[in-house]
């Protein structure tokens, strides 16, 4: 009988002792500063979601909290987005230690796994749900369609990493986003198997089947507590996760001061630096840009370039999207346009490769860091796939500007009164200089449109193609015709 509570005894203390060391990392003495983060399930996981806990993450680094609390109830969302918090939450763990607690508050499904699983500690209520991270792509009909193999396996990857990181089983973590995968638990291992056949189904020691082939692991509080993946339970009627991890035998008793983040500019910052709006604005700069070669001068089309110039800057800048080099292609790029521009009479070869390193600049901004390049597509990271992703989306909409965007708008200018005196007036064929007599040598003429060295110039009611070898010569002064190149006028200013 002795020895009985000799074993009950040893048995409490040693669980007792594996408790506490699954809690070592914070330091409760005192009044504790603690942060708190929610990712709620009426919003998807998305860029705002990865602004609102980087900014959140570094004023806690700030006020040096004790540990971090994650409240996660959501369905899940964009997998680039869930990557880039996962880096966020394991650095502040890894670097700055400080811990964080991830609380299943509900679900964490798809990407909101990936987020639990970078959590050092993971907690549930008791009607939790886990798992289920496949990743799926938007087909053209609209309908939804599971990821390429390689996508799967990026994404498979990450997930095991996440969970080795932190003492986890990988395997679990693996068959929530890879359903081919057969996952069994043998005494008391947990192994994969290559096919269902290799499955012990009788005997004194029959497997326990934790995923079948063609279903994707999801788990729910019993399963979790059972594979190791959650240390606590809390069972609080509470409506927030502070409340509910306050319920923790732990916690019970400690002064915690809860700190919360919230900014109206992460709203702005993401509006600004998504893909789709990114496009947008890299469109209306290349408006912007066409105006100023056609010789308008300031125009509304110029203005509303220099505006969506201005918004592309701030929101790299707001998100730190910007980095030294895409800085030296921006710089040196609009250097070589002006010179060209200024200094060498026109916009010649040395002015086409600085607008094209000025271009590669601005993309370069709005593109997420380069990782994991491979020429074997097999080895493309998920991080590598949305980065080209994103680079042949730019590069599209550029396109599109050049081939399609700026005859419509010429059209539609040309078309419209409030735009019309915006846009040069087209010779009637009775006037053309292709067809007329070009004025003869040494008659004047007013610059109708900038010389940068071509533009127009008009003699009485009549617009010719004009060019001048002085480099710049404003719209309004008087030209000198010195020669006729073609149907085209060579002018100098009259001084």
């Amino acid at each position: 009988m002795r020895k009985f509570w000799v074993w009950i005894c040893a048995f409490l203390f040693l669980s007792q002792l594996g408790y506490a060391e699954k809690w070592a990392e914070i330091d409760l003495a005192n009044e504790a500063k603690a942060g708190y983060l929610t990712i709620e399930r009426d919003r998807a996981i998305d860029h705002s979601t990865y602004l609102y806990v980087k900014y959140a993450l570094e004023s806690f680094r700030k006020e040096k909290v004790r540990f971090i609390l994650l409240d996660l109830n959501t369905p899940g969302g964009e997998v680039f987005s869930a990557l880039r918090i996962s880096e966020e939450l394991k650095r502040i763990d890894q670097e700055d230690h400080i811990p964080v607690i991830a609380l299943v508050d509900n679900w964490a499904l798809s990407a909101g796994a990936l987020l639990a699983y970078s959590c050092r500690y993971m907690g549930a209520v008791p009607q939790a749900s886990m798992g289920a991270a496949e990743p799926v792509t938007v087909s053209s009909d609209g309908k939804m369609e599971t990821a390429s193999e390689k996508m799967v396996s990026a994404l498979r990857t990450e997930f095991g990493n996440a969970a080795k990181l932190y003492g986890r089983d990988p395997l679990i973590a693996e068959a929530m986003v890879d359903k081919d995968l057969i996952i069994v638990q043998r005494r008391g291992k947990i192994l994969s198997l290559p096919d269902r056949s290799q499955i012990q189904m009788s005997g004194k020691h029959p497997d326990v089947v934790i995923s079948d082939q063609g279903k994707l692991l999801t788990l729910d509080t019993d399963q979790m507590r059972e594979l190791g993946l959650v240390c606590f339970v809390v069972s609080s009627t509470a409506t927030n996760g502070m409340e509910k991890l306050l319920s923790d035998p732990l916690f019970q008793g400690s002064s915690i001061e809860w700190l919360t983040y919230r900014d109206w500019k992460i709203g702005v910052f993401a509006f600004l630096s998504h893909p789709m709006v990114s496009s947008i604005l890299m469109m209306g700069l290349m408006v912007g840009l066409y105006s100023l070669f056609q010789g308008n001068g300031l125009s509304i089309s110029s203005a509303i370039g220099l505006f969506c110039l201005s918004l592309i800057l701030l929101s790299s800048f707001a998100t730190e999207c910007i980095g030294f080099l895409e800085v030296i292609f921006l710089s040196l790029g609009l250097l070589l346009f002006l010179c060209d521009l200024f200094l060498l009479s026109g916009f010649g070869l040395l002015g086409g490769v600085g607008i094209a390193l000025f271009l590669w600049g601005l993309v370069a901004m709005l593109l997420p860091p380069l990782q994991g390049f491979s020429w074997d597509l097999n080895l493309w990271t998920v991080e590598m796939q949305e980065w080209v992703y994103r680079l042949s989306l730019f590069l599209s909409v550029i396109l599109f500007s050049f081939v399609i965007l700026f005859p419509l708008m010429g059209m539609f200018f040309r078309k419209t009164p409030m735009f019309r005196k915006f846009i040069l007036p087209e010779i009637p064929p009775e006037k053309d200089s292709a067809l007329a007599l070009l004025p003869p040598i040494g008659t004047i003429a007013i610059v109708f449109s900038s010389l940068r060295p071509f533009g127009k110039v008009q003699v009485g009611d009549t617009v010719y193609e004009a060019q001048t070898e002085e480099g710049w010569i404003s719209s309004g002064k008087q030209v000198e015709i010195l020669a006729h190149l073609g149907n085209k006028l060579l002018v100098k200013e009259k001084k």
